[in-house]
C-alpha cells in the first residue's frame, strides 16, 4: 500500500512506486516542524496518497529532479510558503511534472504580485481550509485535453511500430470477446482499495455501490478515480492495470454500440482541443499520411467553439495548443464504435462524441491537424 512519507530529514529518500493515479503533494516550508504545521500535515496525509515535506529549497529541487527521471510519475502539486515560493517557483514553473502550485502564507497581499506571471500558481491563500478546498477542486476536475494523446502509427517500413499497432488492436479485440463475472469486476476495485485512501477511497466505495454496466459511459465521464486511473493506465502502458479494467472496457464498448445503432448513420465532423508538448507535436507531424491507433478512449465535441474553449481554459507556456478536426463515418466503425453521448454524459453542455479505445484514423497531409476515421478492415 502506498504510504505518505516525509523526506525532511532525508532528501534522498525516494517515493514508493504506485500505478494508481496518486495525488502526489510536496510541501515546502521552513517552519514545517512547528506543532501547527505538523497537525496540518497529518490532515493532508489522511487525504492524499503521498506527501513529501521539505524545509529548504535545494532538497525540494533535488526531489523534483528525481521525479523528472521517473517516466511514469504523476503530476506534482506544490504547497509552498511565500518566502520560499519566491525562490523556487521561477525555476520549476515550466516543468511538465508540476501541475499546480499553492502559495500558503500569513501575509497574502504581499505575495500576490510576484505570483502573477506564473499561471500554475492556482491561489495565494492564508487559510488552511481554503487551501484544502482549492486542492480538492483542482484534483477532481481534470481536463480531457491535458492528458497526452496516446497513439501508435502504422508504417509499412517500420516493423517495430507495426508490431505495437497490431498488438494493441489484438489486445482490445481479445478483451471484447471475453465474458466477465462479478468477480472480474471486483478484482479492479479490490486492487484500488489497497492503493487509495481518503476521498479517493470514498469514490471507490461509491463506485462499487452504484456502478452498473448499463451506465458505464456515465461513470467514465464523471470526474473520479475511474476516469483518472483508466487514462493513466493507457498513458503509461501499464498492461497489468489495463487488464484489470477489461470488463469495464467491454461495458463501454457495448454501450457505445447500442447508442450507435440508435443514432444517425450520416458522417460527422467533430473536434478535439488538445495540449501537446513540442516533442509530442513533432511526433504527430511525422505521422502525417499514416494510420494511427488512438490507444485510449477519445473524447471529441460536435461544437468547434467548445473544443477551442478547452484550449483557452489551460493557457500554458510549455505546451502547444492544438485543435483536431475529425471526419468520422459510422459505417466505417464496425468494431471500434463511436457515438454521441451528450444525453448520458455528466457534462451535457460539451456535445461530446466518444470514440472507442483503439479507434483508427488517417492523419491527413495538410497544414491543419486533421484526421479521418478508418475501420479496422481498411
Amino acid at each position: 500500500m502506498t504510504t505518505a512519507t516525509s523526506t525532511t530529514d532525508n532528501p534522498d529518500a525516494k517515493v514508493e512506486e504506485s500505478d494508481v493515479t496518486s495525488w502526489c503533494v510536496i510541501r515546502l516550508d521552513d517552519d514545517a516542524s512547528t506543532a501547527n504545521n505538523r497537525i496540518q500535515e497529518d490532515h493532508l496525509r489522511s487525504m492524499v496518497n503521498h506527501l513529501e515535506v521539505f524545509q529548504d529549497v535545494e532538497s525540494c529541487r533535488k526531489y523534483i529532479k528525481y521525479i523528472q527521471e521517473r517516466s511514469k510519475a504523476d503530476k506534482l502539486r506544490l504547497i509552498v510558503s511565500g518566502k520560499l515560493g519566491r525562490q523556487i517557483v521561477p525555476s520549476i514553473h515550466k516543468l511538465e511534472e508540476i501541475a499546480s502550485i499553492y502559495v500558503y502564507c500569513l501575509d497574502k497581499q504581499s505575495h500576490i504580485q510576484w505570483t502573477k506571471p506564473f499561471f500554475k500558481v492556482k491561489a495565494v491563500i492564508d487559510s488552511f481550509d481554503q487551501l484544502l478546498s482549492e486542492m480538492k477542486a483542482d484534483h477532481k476536475n481534470p481536463t480531457k485535453l491535458q492528458d497526452s494523446l496516446i497513439f501508435d502509427s502504422f508504417d509499412k517500413t517500420t516493423t517495430h511500430v507495426n508490431a505495437q499497432f497490431v498488438y494493441f488492436q489484438s489486445l482490445i479485440d481479445c478483451f471484447l470477446r471475453l465474458k466477465y463475472s462479478q468477480e472480474d469486476r471486483k478484482e479492479l476495485l479490490d486492487y484500488c482499495k489497497d492503493q487509495y485512501k481518503g476521498d479517493e477511497r470514498n469514490e471507490i466505495d461509491d463506485f462499487e455501490t452504484n456502478y452498473s454496466p448499463e451506465h458505464a459511459i456515465e461513470s467514465y465521464t464523471r470526474p473520479s478515480f475511474f476516469f483518472r486511473d483508466i487514462n493513466k493506465a493507457f498513458r503509461t502502458k501499464n498492461f497489468h492495470k489495463i487488464f484489470l479494467f477489461r470488463p469495464y472496457i467491454a461495458d463501454i464498448h457495448h454501450q457505445l454500440n447500442q447508442l450507435k445503432e440508435k443514432q444517425s448513420k450520416n458522417p460527422l465532423k467533430v473536434y478535439r482541443g488538445q495540449l501537446l508538448s513540442k516533442s509530442e507535436l513533432n511526433h504527430l507531424q511525422r505521422c502525417r499520411g499514416k494510420l494511427i491507433s488512438v490507444n485510449s478512449f477519445f473524447s471529441t465535441s460536435l461544437n468547434k467553439t467548445t473544443s477551442q474553449e478547452f484550449n483557452n481554459d489551460s493557457v500554458t507556456q510549455d505546451l502547444e495548443r492544438i485543435l483536431f478536426e475529425i471526419d468520422a463515418d459510422p459505417k466505417m466503425a464496425t468494431t471500434k464504435p463511436f457515438a454521441n453521448i451528450t444525453d448520458i454524459s455528466c457534462f451535457p453542455d460539451e456535445s461530446e462524441v466518444l470514440f472507442m479505445l483503439g479507434s483508427i484514423f488517417r492523419l491527413q497531409n495538410n497544414p491543419l491537424i486533421k484526421m479521418v476515421q478508418y475501420g479496422t478492415s481498411e
